[in-house]
């Protein structure tokens, strides 16, 4: 049989039912590839709806889907400090508003 007719050309192990198989031996899904991962569960960053009290923050809109991307909750944002907020990606300017947003709720 022609490996390249039956889409089997990615050199991926194929189970005895024809299914092809991670080396782990679990079957492959949409996704499961090496550089293709998604995440398990739809996020409500894909929706575009957001939790009431990222809508209250300073940002714009494409601030907020990196805070729903990274899975930062209410109670994570408050534990956020300058780095974690370089690390996202977040600029210069609202990562100033924000941590002193988040300075100002530690001190209450």
């Amino acid at each position: 049989i022609n490996a390249e007719y039956m889409g089997c050309t990615d050199k991926q192990p194929v189970s005895e039912d024809g299914g092809q198989r991670h080396s782990a031996g679990r079957p492959a899904t949409a996704g499961s590839r090496p550089g293709t991962m998604e995440r398990p569960h739809a996020s409500k960053a894909s929706s575009g709806e957001h939790p009431s009290w990222l809508k209250a923050l300073p940002i714009d809109a494409d601030l907020r889907e990196v805070f729903m991307k990274e899975r930062i909750d209410e109670a994570t944002f408050f534990e956020l400090n300058g780095d974690d907020l370089r690390t996202m990606g977040i600029p210069l300017g609202p990562t100033k508003t924000l941590l002193k947003l988040i300075s100002q709720k530690k001190s209450q």
